[in-house]
């Protein structure tokens, strides 16, 4: 049964979808009631009873986000901390409140809110306490604004039928080696060879012979072992002799860090080590890879195809009684990687360790030097302002701050703040709804607005939606806005927003900081200077 598909569905409900079927479902089965607490009986519908049924598991990632408060539920939909209310307390709760607009079932939000504030009736229910002291930790958007269903099992807060999957799937932990055999460009068959290898799920003899399947223990490579897959592969003499040569085609002396030579492709056979085992190997190609920029691809191929190559040997030599020397394996593993990369456009730096790369492996690439730009501060428009700012997250601290300055460079304030939500893209967008709101009480009205989190200013200028986490964020945002005769959300670059970047990280209370030029500290005055003057910085 497709789990995901009824997933949706329950998404399509929750989240009051204009379709047939869920106006359908509202008439005949929910009625007056909330998906959440309508009860099941035996004579629905098969999908019906596997919606509710597996409701349980979607209740979690499916959230309401208050808005005008018109249309949720203040009992029946999820959008306190605490759940359902009614699910997790029961009818008792409804009563518990007090009032006669409260003690109905479908009473909505809107009815605990007054001028856009919590407004709640006070009550002698522990449980009630508990619900209303909930409250000023539950952030709204604006009451020009509908409430807003959500998916938080996807970023964007949209439904998907692979976040559905996601969500609902039991996950196990993330294999380390898994970027050493499955990546893109890879060649599929040597993949998932590779990925039974480093699984133990390839039928050597000691796996045999654990599964009292009688066969001789000997291996068949170099007749001196019992083959099990460390051996085989990695242990064994005459694979010894293969790994050696692939190495040289991937390596230059001193070409790979010292503490990746014991494994993997590097190996370091040259001074008689051999990984102790094939995960350590895999593990230590994806480092190796990593390192080798977009060449790396050329490392992971062979290493998959080695793998490959030696388990083809084994077969050919008890199966077909067929023997190939060292250099035809070598040779073959050569041919399929060098197949392989014909098919790809390669692009890549050109260090020396590419070079030989690309010697060994007779590849063409296209080499790119990675030339330094040069960057400085600009001034905005004339009679614009310009506010810088910058968000920061550290180990114990979430923090953000910004700068206000002319068109000529002079500083016009500086502010920094801390914040609880431990995400640097929230600290980004609270800094500059913290420094629009500073320059409206000071009567800047034009305002360049500059951040060097693009991805706060896609979100800002429409480019793309954003986490469904900053939404009511960004909807403060754009009303605080609306309050500025004109302004522009800018991307700049690091070396460009340096003094927000140093407000944003100095240490402060929950109160905050706000700094008039005269007060600022040395190392601050110093940046502002030289941003001033236009010095340039380089990045690459």
């Amino acid at each position: 049964m497709n789990i995901a598909g009824i997933v949706k569905q329950i998404w399509w409900i929750a989240s009051k979808q204009d379709r047939l079927w869920v106006n359908w479902v509202q008439q005949r089965y929910l009625k007056e009631e909330s998906l959440w607490t309508v009860k099941g009986l035996n004579n629905f519908s098969w999908v019906w009873r596997k919606v509710l049924k597996y409701r349980d598991k979607a209740l979690p990632f499916i959230k309401t986000i208050i808005g005008d408060e018109s249309a949720t539920k203040l009992w029946l939909d999820n959008w306190h901390p605490f759940g359902v209310l009614l699910s997790r307390f029961g009818n008792r709760i409804c009563y518990d409140a007090g009032s006669y607009s409260l003690a109905a079932r479908h009473a909505c939000v809107k009815e605990i809110i007054r001028d856009g504030d919590w407004h709640s009736s006070p009550s002698t229910s522990f449980d009630l306490i508990d619900i209303w002291r909930a409250l000023p930790a539950i952030e709204n958007f604006h009451d020009e604004v509908p409430d807003l269903t959500v998916w938080t099992g996807n970023s964007s807060g949209n439904f998907s039928s692979k976040s559905a999957w996601n969500a609902i799937r039991t996950r196990a932990a993330r294999i380390d080696w898994s970027e050493a055999v499955w990546f893109e460009g890879s060649i599929k068959s040597h993949s998932f060879m590779a990925w039974r290898c480093l699984s133990d799920a390839l039928p050597t003899r000691d796996n045999l012979i654990h599964r009292h399947i009688p066969t001789p223990h000997h291996c068949v490579l170099c007749w001196a072992g019992t083959e099990s897959k460390n051996h085989l592969f990695f242990g064994c003499p005459f694979t010894t002799d293969i790994w050696k040569n692939i190495y040289d085609l991937c390596f230059h002396d001193g070409a790979t860090p010292s503490n990746a030579i014991d494994a993997a492709i590097n190996l370091s056979f040259h001074d008689g080590a051999t990984p102790s085992n094939a995960i350590d190997a895999a593990i230590s190609v994806r480092y190796v890879a990593g390192r080798a920029g977009k060449l790396g691809l050329v490392i992971k191929l062979a290493f998959c195809a080695t793998i490959k190559h030696i388990w083809s040997e084994r077969n050919y030599r008890i199966f077909r009684n067929k023997i190939r020397s060292k250099d035809q394996i070598v040779g073959a593993i050569k041919g399929d990687v060098i197949g392989r990369l014909s098919s790809i456009h390669l692009v890549g730096d050109p260090t020396t360790a590419n070079h030989h790369i690309a010697a060994k492996w007779d590849l063409q690439v296209r080499w790119t030097a990675r030339i330094p730009k040069a960057c400085s501060w600009f001034a905005p428009n004339p009679n614009m302002v310009a506010l810088h700012c910058d968000g920061s997250l550290s180990d114990d601290k979430a923090g953000f701050g910004g700068l206000i300055r002319d068109d000529s460079g002079d500083p016009l304030a500086a502010f920094a703040g801390i914040g609880e939500d431990l995400s640097v893209l929230s600290m980004e967008l609270m800094a500059i709804y913290r420094g629009i709101s500073l320059c409206v009480d000071k009567g800047f009205y034009d305002v360049s607005i500059r951040s060097d989190s693009k991805l706060a200013i896609d979100i800002l200028n429409g480019v793309i939606t954003g986490p469904w986490q900053t939404l009511t964020l960004k909807s403060k945002i754009h009303i605080k806005a609306r309050l500025l005769r004109s302004k522009e959300f800018i991307h700049v670059w690091r070396e460009q927003n340096q003094p927000a970047d140093f407000m944003a990280s100095i240490p402060t209370d929950p109160s905050g900081i706000l700094w008039e030029p005269e007060s600022f500290p040395p190392e601050l005055a110093i940046l502002i200077k030289q941003d001033k003057e236009f010095v340039a910085y380089y990045r690459m």
